[in-house]
């Protein structure tokens, strides 16, 4: 989420800047409007925009192996329960709230021009209804009415320019494009851009109605009419408001000569900008800017570039994970536990723990433990294979009496092991003289039992007690 909104602010500022310094002094007033909304759209919609979908995927058909180790997620049961807010948690809680008061705040301004139609003097003017108000507003307009304030004396002349101007806007719609970017605004709070966006469709919207005033007067008288209303302003975000943008822009624009017509072409810019933003949104780079990755996935081999299967994959602080597929593959799901690290075991070599960050691809290549398990225990192998002949089975449990998936089951000194299924249960081949079991996770104590002549060995495995130090 983290890493959108800064692909937002990135898409809406570099068209803002596109928009500021190549397409802003020209007089194509509704093609400016069309393109500030437009890149307003393209702004959300572009990091959403994944370009894997139509990439072509290769697939490689898989060897049939007799008990192969089949990929299985581990299910999210039993997190370590951590009661502290993490920063990321605590930066969308204050998002949120001052998302809803700005929510609150647009509802009030709803609301206040809902009683300035109610409370104010009726009277019809054509399409349009004049509503008039005690509130200081000169002259403005919303959906089909115009609010004039009543203490204001207007002359004929000036009045009738005037609802020309708001006339204007009403017919242009403006008040939709006002209500869509305080949406925009209360989503998107946190980018200065949509400011900016803002305020410069406010000014196109005023320069628009200033070119169709001016059809029917002299520049000179309205902008006399113009620097006289320019004290009277009210700030009510939806209203379409004479006398709202800088007086100055506006004369300005009024005396500016109209635009020759090929300068029309500049506006293609937005096409090789959108390419781009696609492309860029789509690099690991930028995929780099977020907190923590929601899903990722990659391969364990060995230092020889052999795949591993039955890695265990653990989230850190969770029982979320997986274990590597016949070919070392394996993906996992980090949405619930909202891990920033990961850690791959595998008896005999050494663990390695990654942040995960933003990646969503994690390779990992493990090497021998320097601290052998044979110096407890003897010499077991690594080689999960299955020998015919005596077998003992069982089921593994923690200690709330939920099964574990993924535990190693070795028979020490020998060839045979296996891996607990979803279930938590394994069946493996026996030597005829017995031997020991190892029982090993990663986080738990690892468990040496005599075989003897048992069939059927359950194993209840405990959490390895965590000593935290302090520097103090």
């Amino acid at each position: 989420m983290i890493s959108y909104l800064i692909q937002v602010t990135v898409c809406l500022g570099l068209f803002y800047s596109v928009y500021y310094f190549l397409l802003r002094g020209d007089k194509f007033f509704n093609l400016q409007r069309t393109y500030l909304l437009g890149t307003l759209f393209l702004s959300i919609v572009i990091p959403l925009i994944d370009l894997s979908s139509f990439r072509p995927e290769v697939v490689n058909q898989l060897p049939v192996v007799a008990n192969a180790l089949s990929f299985m997620q581990v299910p999210a049961t039993q997190a370590v329960p951590d009661q502290s807010l993490t920063l990321t948690e605590i930066f969308f809680i204050a998002y949120g709230v001052i998302a809803l008061m700005l929510s609150f705040k647009f509802i009030m301004t709803i609301r206040s021009l809902i009683n300035l139609v109610k409370k104010g003097e009726r009277e019809s003017y054509g399409k349009y209804t004049m509503i008039y108000t005690d509130k200081q507003i000169l002259i403005a307009s919303f959906f089909k009415y115009i609010f004039i304030e009543k203490s204001m004396k207007f002359e004929k002349e000036s009045l009738d320019y005037m609802l020309i101007h708001e006339k204007k806007h009403i017919r242009d719609l403006h008040f939709i494009d006002l209500i869509i970017v305080e949406v925009i605004k209360i989503v998107f709070w946190i980018n200065p851009f949509v400011y900016l966006h803002s305020f410069s469709i406010k000014s196109v919207h005023e320069y628009i109605c200033d070119q169709e005033v001016v059809r029917y007067t002299t520049p000179e008288s309205y902008e006399k009419l113009l620097i006289k209303s320019f004290f009277n302003q009210v700030g009510m975000p939806l209203l379409s408001q004479f006398s709202e943008t800088s007086i100055k822009s506006r004369l300005n624009m009024i005396k500016k000569q109209n635009t020759v017509w090929f300068k029309k072409l500049k506006f293609l810019a937005i096409i090789p900008v959108a390419f781009l933003l696609v492309y860029a949104c789509n690099q690991e780079d930028f995929e780099d800017l977020s907190v923590v990755s929601q899903e990722f996935s990659g391969r364990v081999t060995d230092t020889d570039g052999n795949p591993l299967p039955g890695v265990n994959i653990i989230l850190e602080g969770t029982k979320t994970g997986a274990i590597s597929d016949i070919n070392g593959n394996y993906k996992i799901d980090n949405s619930n536990a909202d891990a920033q690290q990961v850690t791959f075991s595998f008896i005999g070599l050494e663990s390695v723990t990654i942040d995960i960050g933003s990646k969503s691809i994690i390779d990992v290549a493990m090497g021998e433990s320097a601290d052998m398990i044979e110096s407890e225990i003897g010499s077991p192998t690594t080689d999960l294979t299955f020998d015919e002949g005596l077998s003992v089975s069982g089921r593994i449990l923690d200690e709330n009496g939920e099964p574990m998936p993924g535990v190693f089951v070795i028979i020490v000194g020998g060839n045979a092991g296996g891996i607990t299924d979803f279930d938590g249960k394994y069946k493996l081949s026996t030597p005829d003289q017995g031997g020991l079991l190892l029982f090993s996770f990663e986080g738990y104590e690892s468990q040496l039992i005599d075989i003897k002549e048992k069939s059927v060995i359950d194993v209840v495995m405990a959490e390895k007690e965590i000593e935290i130090s302090s520097n103090n």
